[in-house]
């Protein structure tokens, strides 16, 4: 099972079809390879970006997550936490939370597991 990361810049989205060559190599040597989903990362709110994305979602067949750029992100990894252990109450952290929560679900789908209800901070 993969999930692709990539920020969407136009050379990471040419990097994608570099990686699904080499994905399906090694389907050759080690079988079925699950592309879950593709994770686009630190994503502006700018034309170069939301240009790349739609090329990505039309060019794959996957759900496809955007997970803006934030301070927020960056200062809970600062103090070594997850967003879900950050104590900085706002929109944004909370959209993170829902964000993940909802890539969390398509693994827990994925893997035939039950989500909890809620993930206590």
């Amino acid at each position: 099972n993969v999930v692709i990361p990539v920020i969407p810049e136009k050379l990471n989205a040419n990097s994608l079809q570099i990686f699904a060559k080499q994905l399906s190599s090694l389907e050759q040597a080690y079988g079925d390879i699950n592309r879950l989903a593709i994770v686009c990362n630190r994503v502006e709110q700018n034309a170069e970006h939301r240009d790349t994305i739609e090329e990505i979602k039309s060019a794959y067949s996957l759900p496809v997550f955007e997970i803006p750029k934030r301070t927020d992100l960056s200062q809970s990894i600062g103090e070594g936490v997850s967003v879900f252990g950050f104590g900085k109450e706002n929109q944004r952290v909370e959209d993170a939370r829902d964000l993940f929560n909802e890539i969390a679900d398509l693994f827990d789908e994925t893997f035939d597991k039950t989500a909890p209800e809620e993930v206590e901070a």
